[in-house]
């Protein structure tokens, strides 16, 4: 997911201009139960939070303040705000749902000089927020007077989840990323994120995924990562895409920026680009603007390969075309979609989480980079690497003793999409 962010007490940030990624099943109000036995005094250096199969992006619960009040929120490497909605937003949007209350939070610390940060989204969503401080809980990895901006201001038409940890890179500026201070708070841990996604995304009862702040869970990886340096000027989590090839021809054949964001749910490119892939699968564009195929032809086709830089390197992913087919009760669509109008570029892509869903994704803060793996249990589509297995040649296992239930999060831009599909 991609946001416009305004500070309004420090300065304007640089972000492209973005998708917001919503709920279809308005929230009920019902608390959600916090998975863990609290205790202040432990801690380990990874979190680990599974997530529900209820979308594709994932979300998870986390807790807030002490004892932990249970938020679920989606956690986004395409924007940098960690929020949540406060109890003191009386906005109609705020009303029935859940909201982290800082009266019931011993240790709340409000800020003497609380930065308001003015947050509005593609669709129109506008979230004011107020930073302040409180111990985030993610699983068993406990963060204390980690930044957190409340929300007391929601303006939208469609229910969101409880908020949103924004994970952006290190060029990001805003003062309540996460990243900044993992290793602070808990020295043991790593500024590190990984994501494991389930391949099986048309069963609606099994695990979404892995989400692992601090550290990576080893056992989701097949093989060793494949590290891609993150561009440097970039506000976003970027690598290069050199060319898309089908069979002999090539989609196109001048390298584009691929902003990686498992806050989106599809791949978005330019339009020309979109329609020239779908041509590929026979898909043809509903009046939604979404490209539906026969659920049978992914088997009938050959991989596509994608081909990523690294500084001189070149490095071939070939993804079997059934892997990038969506099927829901035997409604098919591609994970491919054109970017809107209002933000059409042949400057840039967008890699969502139903493309992501084919590798386990490291998000290395410290050293600016991405790692992709053969996920552990699936078909191979990175080619056999030898070289460091994870962040700093040592991976750290998360704690997956414990589990926490997550609700699901659709992209905007498959809102349509999966409303249409759900009604039919």
């Amino acid at each position: 997911m991609v946001t416009i962010a305004i500070l309004l007490s420090i300065a304007h940030a640089k972000q492209y201009s973005n998708y917001y990624d919503y709920d279809t099943t308005p929230a009920d109000g019902v608390p959600l139960t916090f998975p863990f036995k609290y205790t202040q005094k432990f801690s380990s250096s990874v979190g680990s939070i599974p997530a529900a199969q209820s979308a594709f992006t994932l979300t998870g619960t986390i807790g807030v303040g002490t004892p932990p009040q249970a938020l679920s929120v989606l956690f986004d490497t395409g924007s940098d705000i960690f929020w949540v909605r406060s109890k003191q937003c009386k906005a109609q949007e705020c009303r029935g749902q859940r909201t982290f209350d800082n009266s019931a939070s011993s240790t709340y610390k409000q800020s003497s000089s609380a930065t308001l940060i003015g947050l509005q989204y593609g669709d129109g969503t506008i979230v004011n927020c107020s930073v302040n401080q409180d111990t985030l809980t993610i699983g068993t990895l406990v963060l204390p007077n980690e930044n957190v901006c409340e929300a007391i201001n929601i303006e939208t038409n469609t229910s969101s989840t409880d908020g949103i940890i924004g994970l952006g890179p290190p060029t990001s500026s805003s003062v309540a990323n996460i990243f900044k201070t993992v290793t602070a708070l808990s020295p043991q841990s790593k500024n590190v994120a990984g994501f494991w996604y389930n391949p099986n995304i048309n069963s609606l009862g099994d695990t979404a995924g892995e989400i692992s702040i601090g550290g990576i869970d080893s056992t989701r990886i097949q093989d060793n990562l494949v590290w891609f340096d993150s561009v440097p000027d970039s506000t976003h989590w970027t690598i290069q895409l050199r060319d898309i090839g089908i069979g002999n021809s090539k989609v196109f054949s001048n390298p584009i920026s691929a902003i990686i964001d498992t806050g989106t749910t599809i791949f978005a490119l330019p339009k020309s680009l979109a329609d020239k892939l779908n041509s590929y699968f026979n898909a043809e564009m509903d009046e939604d603007g979404n490209y539906r195929v026969d659920c049978n032809i992914g088997s009938q086709l050959p991989a596509i390969q994608f081909t990523f830089v690294n500084g001189k390197e070149a490095i071939p992913v070939s993804v079997p075309a059934a892997n990038l087919i969506f099927n829901y009760n035997s409604t098919c669509i591609t994970v491919f979609g054109a970017l809107p109008d209002t933000i059409a570029s042949s400057e840039f892509v967008i890699v969502g989480a139903l493309f992501l869903r084919n590798f386990y994704v490291v998000f290395d803060y410290d050293n600016s980079r991405i790692g992709f793996a053969n996920p552990s249990n699936s078909t191979p589509v990175f080619p056999a690497n030898n070289g460091p297995s994870s962040v700093d040649n040592k991976p750290s296992e998360a704690n997956t003793s414990n589990s926490a239930s997550a609700l699901g999060y659709f992209g905007l831009l498959c809102l349509s999409i999966l409303l249409n599909i759900l009604l039919i």
